[in-house]
């Protein structure tokens, strides 16, 4: 007994495939969607923006196919009354763009010194170092990420990118002056510090402590020099002499 000869729609296996292949790139541009946005959900210290913008360009890429697929497949349904494809044009050459000249920033250390007026320069001079090697770090991430140097951006995308670097900027500005200000109030807290024997020409700060006479004192002013302790203000006293032992 012969076989009967399957006969196949062509039409439909057309469209089954197109369905396919748009099932396939809708679900990327989902997962890529769903990590950019949980990205942006982060705290904006701990976003990526380079992350981001790859995630960007590759949706806009894959949704460009998914929209030629639509295209095909309409063209499919139409059959015979789809207009006929337009002879294809010659193809332009690729634009050559300019290449990476990055010259190696290492990233400077911050003066480990006490800031005066002195030194003012030493800390403007370190702070440029600084931005240079950030702007070498950023531009070999561009480079790393397969971008040009002369590559058009969009304008949101740079203001976002601008907007992070002020949000660091103002963040780290107002944590610095809040452990300033903490910093401020501890070094102004008193210490205790024993000097021994009172002596007249000892220079006594607030906190310290010396013996008088068989007793302890404590300064209570900014400035004690020549005060004897229990010679009216300046001194407080914190144990009284005992009295003396029977021989």
């Amino acid at each position: 007994m012969t076989k009967r000869p399957v006969i196949v729609d062509q039409r439909q296996a057309d469209l089954r495939k197109i369905d396919v292949e748009i099932e396939r790139l809708e679900k990327q541009i989902a997962d890529k969607r769903a990590a950019s946005n949980a990205d942006q959900e982060k705290h904006p210290l701990d976003q990526n923006a380079e992350l981001q913008k790859r995630l960007e360009t590759q949706i806009r890429a894959l949704r460009g196919h998914v929209d030629k697929l639509q295209k095909d497949r309409f063209d499919v349904e139409l059959g015979d009354l789809a207009e006929p494809k337009r002879q294809q044009a010659p193809a332009t050459p690729a634009k050559v763009y300019r290449e990476w000249e990055l010259k190696p920033v290492h990233a400077p250390e911050y003066p480990a010194i006490a800031r005066t007026e002195e030194n003012h320069k030493t800390f403007s001079d370190t702070f440029e170092r600084m931005v240079e090697w950030a702007i070498y770090r950023k531009n070999l991430g561009l480079k790393e990420a397969g971008c040009r140097p002369d590559q058009k951006v969009e304008l949101d995308l740079v203001a976002m990118i601008a907007a992070q670097g002020d949000a660091h900027h103002l963040w780290l500005s107002q944590r610095c002056a809040a452990i300033e200000k903490r910093l401020a109030e501890v070094e102004a807290r008193p210490t205790m510090s024993y000097r021994g024997v009172w002596s007249q020409g000892t220079d006594y700060r607030r906190g310290d402590v010396c013996t008088h006479q068989g007793s302890s004192w404590h300064c209570e002013l900014e400035s004690a020099t020549g005060l004897q302790p229990g010679d009216g203000l300046g001194w407080k006293l914190m144990v009284k002499k005992g009295r003396d032992a029977r021989p």
